[in-house]
């Protein structure tokens, strides 16, 4: 069962704060929730105050959770926001009033691949509607998933999965993009390439930064 565990730097102790419920699964009970990969603190138009936002990979789609004391959490918004085929999430983080999630993982695919390659953005989570904020796979159907989203010089950075540009599998180069419109209708075209064996890149023009493979 997935956990999500709290640390006090002045005791320099973990609290477990969050166990994944069980759900009966093909007669069985099984944990709702198999890990936690995506936690924010944001507040959308409808919450009091700022609070914590995680995201539970689920066989059953993707469940978000909220929390204003970061020790009760309650699930909000449908699973895998209203579509099945949205099982789990690479990246998740709060931009310009909106929370911004990738989404990860399909039936018969690689862990990190998915049926929908897009960037999805809310304002207020809890009413469970969200919108693309780019075209699905950026019109290039060998870009399998947006793997990573960063904010960098008040940009919206995305680095795309995509396998198919390498004889090297364990060395798949990405394809970066950025905007700078708080609705990201429009991306720029692919920025200049990374070295071969990295996993994830962010650039500006006139920086980067780097993620080797290893």
């Amino acid at each position: 069962r997935a956990q999500v565990w709290r640390y006090d730097p002045a005791g320099n102790d973990w609290m477990l704060v969050h166990r994944s419920a069980l759900m009966e699964r093909d007669g069985q009970a099984s944990s709702k929730d198999v890990g936690y990969r995506g936690m924010v603190v944001f507040q959308g138009t409808s919450d009091p105050e700022p609070a914590l936002y995680i995201a539970g990979t689920s066989a059953t789609g993707l469940h978000l959770y909220r929390s204003s004391d970061g020790e009760r959490f309650e699930e909000v918004g449908p699973p895998g926001f209203g579509d099945p085929r949205m099982p789990s999430c690479r990246s998740m983080l709060s931009w310009r009033g909106r929370l911004y999630v990738t989404p990860a993982g399909a039936t018969g695919k690689t862990p990190n691949e998915t049926d929908v390659p897009l960037i999805i953005a809310s304002e207020d989570p809890a009413s469970g509607v969200w919108e693309p904020v780019c075209e699905p796979a950026f019109g290039d159907d060998t870009n399998k998933a947006i793997a990573e989203i960063e904010v960098f010089d008040d940009h919206l950075y995305a680095a795309t999965l995509n396998p198919t540009r390498s004889t090297n599998p364990t060395a798949a180069p990405i394809a970066a993009r950025r905007s700078s419109s708080a609705e990201c209708g429009v991306w720029s075209a692919e920025l200049a390439p990374p070295p071969t064996r990295c996993h994830s890149a962010f650039r500006t023009p006139h920086s980067a930064f780097r993620i080797p493979m290893g």
